[in-house]
C-alpha cells in the first residue's frame, strides 16, 4: 500500500513536471517499472494561455465602450453556437469571427476590414471567454488599442441588451 502511494506520488509528479516543461518525462511507476508520459497539444495548449476571470474587463469598462458609437461588438463564436444561443443585440456595430483557442483565421487575415478604427472599443464575447481573449490578443497584434474581453455572452446580463435568438 505505501509502495502504491509512493508509486502515485512520484507520477503525479512527474505529470506535473512534464505539463511545465512541455515534453516527455519518465517515472517509475509500481513495481518500479519505468512508465514515459507525453502531454497532448490540447492539454498544452489550455496549460499554455489559461483564461482567468481577472482577464476579463470590467462591467463597467464595457458598460463604458459601449456608449461610445463607434465600438464595435465581436462575437467570436461559431455560426451554430450563435443560431442555437442567440447574439448580443446591441445598436452598434456587431461582427462575426468565428475563433478557436488557437487561432482566429478570419481576423488574421480581415480584421481591419471587418473593423476600420483601431482606435475605437472593441468589446469581444464568445462562450466561456478563452475564445475572446485569443480574438483580443489577435486584434492587439494587429494594432487594435482598445480591445476589452466580456467573457461569457452568458455573464453579460449586467448590460440592458437583449439577446436574440
Amino acid at each position: 500500500m505505501i509502495n502504491l502511494r509512493i508509486s502515485l506520488l512520484v507520477i503525479t509528479a512527474a505529470t506535473m513536471l512534464m505539463l511545465a516543461m512541455k515534453q516527455s518525462v519518465s517515472a517509475f511507476g509500481p513495481a518500479l517499472t519505468r512508465r514515459t508520459f507525453f502531454a497532448s497539444p490540447t492539454i498544452l495548449t489550455l496549460i499554455a494561455s489559461p483564461v482567468t476571470l481577472q482577464s476579463f474587463a470590467s462591467p463597467k469598462s464595457v458598460e463604458h465602450a459601449l456608449t461610445n458609437p463607434a465600438t464595435t461588438v465581436l462575437d467570436a463564436r461559431q455560426v451554430d453556437e450563435i443560431l442555437e444561443y442567440g447574439f448580443l443585440k446591441t445598436d452598434r456595430q456587431w461582427v462575426n469571427a468565428a475563433c478557436t483557442l488557437q487561432e482566429c483565421p478570419l481576423l488574421e487575415v480581415a480584421a481591419g476590414s471587418l473593423i476600420l478604427n483601431k482606435k475605437a472599443p472593441v468589446v469581444v464575447y464568445c462562450s466561456s471567454g478563452k475564445r475572446a481573449a485569443k480574438a483580443k490578443q489577435v486584434l492587439e497584434s494587429k494594432g487594435y488599442t482598445t480591445v476589452l474581453n466580456a467573457g461569457p455572452l452568458s455573464g453579460l446580463d449586467y448590460l440592458d441588451y437583449s439577446l436574440v435568438k
